[in-house]
């Protein structure tokens, strides 16, 4: 409790120096911050996009592979579920 309080102080006393100066300072990390929370969303966006079509293409394999005879009813109704519960979701 003493370390925080203290570090508190200093950040208090440093802002009260240059108050300009500590708004900058702010602002520039804020910044900094959103720019990497904006990298890490456009990631994730795109992998949530390629994984949109992914889903259609795997039901059509599991159809074809059951309808050869390479996939057990059970097993395709189990993953066709799994496959277009997946589409729905958000």
């Amino acid at each position: 409790m003493e370390i925080t309080a203290k570090t508190i102080q200093e950040v208090v006393k440093y802002a009260n120096l240059d108050k300009k100066r500590f708004a900058e300072e702010i602002q520039s990390h804020i910044e900094d911050r959103q720019t990497v929370d904006f990298s890490e969303q456009r990631k994730r966006m795109a992998v949530c996009e390629k994984r949109i079509g992914e889903p259609e293409m795997l039901i059509a394999k599991i159809y074809e592979d059951n309808a050869l005879g390479k996939l057990l009813d059970k097993r395709y109704t189990m993953l066709y579920n799994q496959y277009e519960g997946e589409q729905e979701s958000p």
